[in-house]
C-alpha cells in the first residue's frame, strides 16, 4: 500500500512538472510577442500605409499548408496550426488590413453552437472582411486544427486566438496586414 502510494505521489509530481513545464513555455512565448510588439509600437507608432511584411504586425494564412505565419516587424515569431474552409465553404484569397470589428467574446447567428469558456463559439474573433474573421475554435473542433473544416473562417486553438487578438487590439487595425493565400 505504501508503496503504491509512493508510486502515484512521484507520478503526479512529474505530471505537475511537466504540466508547469508547458505552461512556462507558453507564457514566455507570449511574453516574449508582447515584447516585441511593445518595441514595435515605440519605433512603428503608425504604419497606416503599409503592406504585408512591412507592417508592424502581418498574419499569413497559407490554406495548402494550414498554418498561419506571424511576422512582428518583418521577423516571423510564430507558426500556428489553422482550419479554414472545407469544399463547400472555401476561405477566400485576400490581401488587406482586417476591418474589424473585433470582440473576446462572440456567437455566430449564422453557425451557432459550442462554446469556449462562456466566451461564445468564436471566442477571440478578428473580422477581415464582411463575414470572414481569424478567431479561436470550441473544444470539439480542436483535433481538426492543421485541416480543412471550417464555413470559411480561419480558426485556431482558443489560446493561439488570443495571442493574436491582443497583438491586434495592441497594434491596431491599420498597423495589421493579413494575407490569406492558396
Amino acid at each position: 500500500m505504501f508503496r503504491t502510494i509512493l508510486l502515484l505521489a512521484i507520478f503526479l509530481s512529474i505530471i505537475s512538472f511537466y504540466s508547469n513545464s508547458i505552461q512556462g513555455k507558453a507564457f514566455a512565448r507570449v511574453n516574449s510577442l508582447n515584447e516585441a510588439i511593445n518595441d514595435s509600437t515605440k519605433t512603428n507608432p503608425i504604419a497606416n500605409d503599409c503592406r504585408q511584411i512591412q507592417c508592424p504586425l502581418w498574419a499569413r494564412v497559407n490554406i495548402s499548408q494550414q498554418r498561419l505565419y506571424l511576422y512582428i516587424d518583418g521577423v516571423i515569431s510564430d507558426t500556428f496550426k489553422v482550419t479554414t474552409g472545407d469544399k463547400k465553404h472555401a476561405t477566400p484569397s485576400m490581401d488587406r488590413h482586417p476591418s474589424g470589428p473585433m470582440f473576446i467574446k462572440y456567437t455566430s447567428k449564422k453557425f451557432p453552437g459550442g462554446n469556449f469558456m462562456g466566451l461564445g463559439n468564436m471566442p477571440y474573433v478578428v473580422f477581415i472582411r464582411g463575414g470572414y474573421a481569424i478567431h479561436g475554435t470550441t473544444p470539439g473542433n480542436f483535433k481538426k486544427l492543421g485541416t480543412r473544416g471550417s464555413h470559411g473562417c480561419i480558426r485556431l486553438h482558443p489560446d493561439h486566438a488570443k495571442t493574436f487578438f491582443n497583438l491586434v487590439k495592441k497594434i491596431g487595425l491599420m498597423n495589421t496586414w493579413i494575407t490569406i493565400e492558396q
